[in-house]
């Protein structure tokens, strides 16, 4: 037993040692290679900038150079920021898992959390992604707060009361600020209690969320959560949960994360296009902060986005409003109501009645036969990844009955042609 249990010892230690120079490694070059072995250990502990590459492609090789002269950039500014390099050709398992399936493909990751890549693939727009990090956890006062209010930002701040952050809580802070800088309409500071009007009995410290867009600095206690005893994931998931802006604008780099949290209710109009355009943006927001608890809002950009708009949902006409559930890829319009009039909370309530009770039908690519299709084939899948040893099992049972049925037709074929031939000759 002792023998075995030296062995095991033996065999994490170098486990331990093999990580350890890995990681050496990546401090002194700026870039390591990942695999389905060290993916988890690495990433854990580095905020990494991934490279999902295939060694005979082009571009891939072009990427390569500016990674190179990035690093060394990064390295003359002290940014703390890495790459990790996965080779598909090598790794299928890790690309598969993050749908790396062009080539190049870049991620970013920071502490166990990947995101997909929102910036440029130049040195320039690396480096200015880097920079970023030198000006992490701002402090904010009254007057610093009031200039945000035209970034239409969402803002996560850790409200630190009468004792100073510090310790295992700043760091964690420390974190978030880098989990959260990929998401480009979120910023993680931190302020004196003076700066907001909190409810009385808040405990401090705490991380509030505060929308740039609202129209006063009254914070709700559904936008505060206290930090004591909070682990780094218990404040990665409620600042993602409260980072989505009442009434934002859904551009091509929030697309993913306003849309997967559920059904939204999108407004397209000309941010430009006149007093109709205005009125009706100003209505909608109102709807938005007086239905935030029901429903998810935003805008989009009809005229940056026309072709797309038209292609993906046939929407031509603004402005305009529908309900879109990506889950589902399905969405729900009703062109009937009359835009030239403005927009009324009790119609926007109307519609979304329509669309629970079914009166209104959904459209898109999840609707119709092609959508139960698609339903049916995501079940299977589920149901397959849920259950591998039985479908393996099936599979392997239908592939025996073809073999054998394989293996036995000719010889049938065979005798038959001999007995037609022995008819023929009689």
């Amino acid at each position: 037993c002792s023998v075995h249990l030296f062995e095991g010892e033996g065999q994490m230690s170098k486990s331990v040692f093999i990580l350890s120079a890995l990681l050496y490694v990546l401090a002194q070059s700026g870039s390591v290679t990942l695999t389905a072995d060290n993916f988890e250990a690495i990433t854990r502990e580095h905020v990494l900038i991934l490279d999902f590459f295939a060694p005979w492609c082009q571009h891939c090789k072009n990427l390569d150079v500016a990674i190179k002269d990035t690093i060394k950039a990064f390295n003359e500014e002290r940014i703390p920021v890495k790459f990790g390099k996965i080779d598909c050709t090598v790794d299928q398992e890790l690309c598969d898992r993050f749908k790396a399936t062009g080539f190049p493909t870049l991620k970013y990751s920071a502490y166990g959390r990947v995101a997909d890549w929102t910036s440029g693939r130049s040195v320039g727009d690396f480096l200015a992604f880097g920079r970023l990090f030198k000006s992490l956890l701002p402090k904010l006062d009254t007057s610093s707060l009031k200039e945000l209010r035209s970034s239409k930002d969402i803002v996560i701040v850790a409200v630190q009361g009468k004792d100073q952050l510090a310790g295992s809580t700043l760091k964690d802070l420390k974190k978030l600020a880098e989990q959260m800088v990929v998401y480009n309409n979120v910023k993680v500071a931190t302020a004196d209690p003076s700066v907001f009007k909190l409810p009385q009995d808040v405990k401090l410290p705490a991380l509030v969320s505060y929308h740039t867009d609202s129209d006063e600095d009254v914070i709700s206690s559904s936008n505060i959560k206290a930090l004591e005893g909070q682990s780094l994931d218990d404040l990665y998931t409620w600042t993602l949960e409260h980072s989505i802006p009442i009434f934002g604008e859904i551009t091509s780099s929030a697309w993913n994360l306003i849309t997967q949290r559920g059904p939204i209710l999108i407004t397209g109009l000309f941010p430009n296009g006149g007093e109709q355009h205005r009125s009706y943006k100003e209505a909608m927001r109102k709807i938005a902060y007086s239905l935030n608890q029901e429903q998810s809002f935003g805008w989009i950009d009809a005229v940056k986005h026309n072709g797309w708009l038209k292609k993906h949902f046939d929407i031509v006409d603004f402005p305009i409003f529908w309900l879109f559930d990506r889950e589902k890829n399905l969405y729900f319009v009703d062109r009937t109501i009359d835009v030239t009039k403005g927009i009324t909370e009790e119609e926007v309530r109307a519609f979304l009645g329509k669309v629970k009770s079914g009166e209104i039908e959904a459209e898109g690519y999840g609707s119709g036969i092609k959508g139960k299709i698609l339903a049916v084939i995501r079940a299977l899948v589920a149901f397959a990844s849920a259950n591998p040893l039985l479908v393996g099992g099936f599979i392997s049972l239908v592939l025996f009955v073809f073999g054998l049925v394989w293996y036995f037709e000719p010889s049938l074929d065979v005798e038959t042609d001999e007995s037609d031939s022995e008819e023929e000759k009689e």
